[in-house]
Order: C-alpha cells, then structure tokens, then sequence
C-alpha cells in the first residue's frame, strides 16, 4: 500500500555512546496519528551496512518473527534490542543473534542497572544507554 506524502512521518533520533557522541542514527516511521510503524518494502530504506534492525521489547516473540530477524541477519544486517529492561527467556532467540541491546535506564536504579548488564555479559553484544 502506497500513502500519500503528507501521511508518513519519518523521526530521526541519535543514539549516543558513552562520551555523548553519535554512534548511529535510529530512524523512525510513523503514519498519520497512529503510533505504530508500516514499511512495507524495509529493505530498499537503507543499505545493510548503515540499516540497524531494531526489534523493541515489547514484541511478542513468535517464531516467525526470530525466523525473519534471522534472515536478515543472515544477509548482514545489524539486529538492535530496544527499550531493553530485564532479560527473560524470550529474549534468548535474539540474543544469539543480536549486536546491540539498547537499554532503558528511565526507572531503573544502580543495582537493576548492574543485575542487568550481568544478565547480558554471556551474549557478545555492544551495550548502549537509552
């Protein structure tokens, strides 16, 4: 489905490292008022070699989806866990294949902060604050 120019809204966000400084650029899609995403041709957004795939927490976790971020991983594409509070089982299948998990410190005190980054030590993923 093709929308009319005026309907997207396209957001750019940084993503800083630990010194403040841009370590990417996190594109955001948005159509009309609605608060939701729809691409419907993600791939021909961007390179894979600038294109990070950012899969949000709150996404259930269906086979189909790991299947599909799998694929692109396979292809080269950099796969981001966003909005990253604490690990749970789901997020197991992505942690095998992921490169950076985007934590969300809003809410979260020193000791859920060091209880998290523990869980996370075993997968060889870039942390970044969010």
């Amino acid at each position: 489905m093709t929308l009319p120019a005026q309907d997207i809204f396209i957001g750019r966000q940084p993503i800083l490292d630990r010194d403040q400084q841009v370590y990417a650029y996190e594109l955001l899609f948005r159509r009309g008022t609605q608060n939701s995403a729809e691409v419907t041709d993600a791939l021909a957004l961007l390179p894979k070699e600038k294109f990070v795939l950012e899969v949000l927490e709150t996404v259930e976790l269906t086979p189909d989806v790991v299947r599909r971020c799998r694929a692109l991983k396979d292809m080269g594409y950099t796969l981001a866990l966003d909005d990253f509070v604490r690990l749970e089982e789901q997020h197991r299948p992505l942690l095998e294949m992921a490169d950076i998990v985007k934590v969300e410190l809003m809410g979260m005190d020193d000791a859920a902060l060091r209880q998290t980054v523990a869980a996370l030590r075993p997968w060889p993923v870039t942390l970044l604050a969010e």
